[in-house]
């Protein structure tokens, strides 16, 4: 007892930054935001998947990935650093 149970958000897309920090404030502790991070890679890999060969449209595209996460990490939840 005295325990309190995390609050998690988890089934949402599209989820603007200000409605995270919104939820963060309100005592929220775990996200799952896989699709928005996404977003960044599905838009490289339409833009250039007719005119750039397979090996490099992956390795672009999880560099897109990556800047998905990192700008959730560092702009919006502001964990970077804190693990």
């Amino acid at each position: 007892m005295g325990e309190e149970t995390p609050l998690v958000l988890h089934g949402t897309h599209p989820l603007a930054d200000e409605m995270v920090t919104r939820a963060m404030a309100c005592g929220m502790v775990k996200i799952n935001q896989n699709r928005n991070v996404r977003d960044g890679y599905h838009a490289y890999i339409r833009e250039h998947c007719a005119n750039t060969d397979l090996t490099t449209l992956q390795e672009q595209g999880v560099e897109e990935y990556s800047k998905g996460v990192e700008r959730l990490m560092v702009e919006v939840l502001q964990s970077a650093g804190k693990a």
